[in-house]
């Protein structure tokens, strides 16, 4: 297969040099189609991660004992961050089944799990291009093509996933993703978290993704029933994720039915109390219900979890000025200014 075909996009690296990113501006802060503004979230509500899913056996390794053992070696090794110790099981399997793609899969897993993403894009091509027929891969290797930037390639792979196996519910979970966070079209995104939700009811994140949709365009009761049926399939499955509850927050207080607001934001804290969104959310509230000095307390967490967001400086600022704290008030100005312009 070539790796550098002139004048057509390519997934391939030429020359060890990417090709051009096609840059796409953030759908965070924007709005939609001049509609009520996106809810303040200032990224998706989860890293972009691979799914490893069953390996061993898509590689057609569960008929070899001995290859599957080293596979499960190596994905525990990786699950654990055993980087070297994964990397080595991960040469064994490449230099023991060079035809199979199955080393260059965890090598791919490996690079991109310590941030070499160039490394993993690498890796998953020379998988894809020894075991081209397999779902896993494709999906893989555009998840490294998005965190690259490289949109086209990234939508390629996923359709190509959707194409060989319709039934399958992860790439439209992240083509709609995609195109509500990266190309601001909601209306898209929906199309795709339904279809994910078709193929697979119990899919409590494009059960979250479409209420926020809902949400963005101020349909506050088309919204808050989605939350819920997520946070009732996040029970069910004994999962942690708080967004669902998050977004409940959000819309009761909305309403100004402050009680309710302040009974999810708690639970959201309570369940993922590292999540700084939880605690950011949390602090507003309490400052909204006339609780300055503990929506300072919060808003100084959500500050310290996440020091790339200006927003707590930016909200700590006014709630000082409100307590007449000008000093403090200009300190946190100062660090919302410096943040802003560093990010």
């Amino acid at each position: 297969m070539s790796h550098c075909l002139t004048g057509q996009v390519t997934r391939h690296l030429c020359g060890g040099m990417l090709l051009a990113s096609l840059v796409l501006p953030s759908a965070a802060a924007q709005s939609l189609g001049g509609k009520a503004p996106i809810p303040q979230q200032t990224e998706p509500p989860e890293r972009v991660d691979l799914p490893a899913g069953s390996a061993c056996s898509a590689f057609g390794l569960k008929n070899d004992s001995e290859a599957a053992l080293i596979c499960f070696r190596t994905s525990q090794a990786s699950i654990s961050g055993k980087w070297e110790e994964a990397r080595q099981l991960a040469v064994e399997l490449t230099r023991r089944y060079p035809a199979s793609g199955i080393g260059n899969f965890w090598l791919g897993q490996i690079e991109f799990k310590k941030g070499n993403n160039i490394s993993a894009v690498r890796q998953f091509e020379a998988a894809v291009d020894l075991n081209p027929e397999i779902e896993l891969l494709h999906m893989d290797l555009g998840l490294c093509y998005l965190a690259i930037h490289q949109y086209k390639l990234f939508e390629q792979e996923m359709e190509w996933a959707i194409a060989h196996n319709p039934q399958i519910a992860l790439p439209n979970y992240y083509l709609g993703q995609y195109y509500l966070y990266n190309l601001d079209q909601p209306e898209k995104a929906a199309e795709y978290f339904q279809q994910a939700l078709r193929l697979n009811s119990g899919d409590f994140k494009s059960r979250y993704h479409l209420g926020y949709i809902f949400e963005a365009k101020n349909e506050l009761d088309r919204g808050a029933p989605e939350y819920q049926l997520a946070m009732a399939t996040v029970a069910l499955q004994k999962a942690i994720f708080s967004w669902p509850l998050q977004g409940l927050a959000r819309i009761y207080l909305l309403k100004e039915k402050f009680d309710e607001a302040l009974r999810y934001a708690r639970e959201a804290v309570s369940m993922e109390p590292k999540l700084a969104s939880n605690r950011l959310t949390l602090g507003k509230l309490y400052i909204q219900m006339g609780e300055t000095s503990k929506g300072i307390e919060e808003l100084k967490i959500a500050a310290e979890l996440d020091p790339a967001d200006a927003t707590p400086h930016y909200l700590l600022s006014r709630a000082y000025m409100k307590l007449k704290m000008i000093v403090k008030a200009e300190e946190e100005q100062k660090l919302f200014l410096e943040i802003k312009a560093a990010y």
